[in-house]
C-alpha cells in the first residue's frame, strides 16, 4: 500500500502548532537560506524541538523514542 506522505508544514498546521502565514514565512526563509524547515521554525521560536520531533515521527511513520537516561 503506497500512501502519499504528508508534508511537515501540513502536520504542524494540523496539530495547531503554526498557522498558514507562519508556514509561508518559514518557507520563504527556507528558499533564501536553504536551511531545513523544522530548523527554521525552532530557531525562530515558532515551535519547540520536541514538537518538531513529534511531527517528524508522524511524517515518517516512525515511533518517537527518547534515548535520554537509557544508556547511563
Amino acid at each position: 500500500m503506497d500512501r502519499e506522505q504528508k508534508r511537515l508544514g501540513e502536520i504542524l498546521i494540523d496539530k495547531g502548532l503554526i498557522n498558514q502565514e507562519q508556514l509561508e514565512c518559514a518557507l520563504t526563509e527556507q528558499k533564501r537560506t536553504k536551511e531545513f524547515l523544522g530548523g527554521i521554525l525552532v530557531k525562530s521560536g515558532r515551535i519547540q524541538e520536541k514538537d518538531l520531533l513529534a511531527a517528524l515521527s508522524e511524517q515518517f511513520n516512525m515511533p518517537l523514542t527518547s534515548l535520554k537516561n537509557k544508556y547511563i
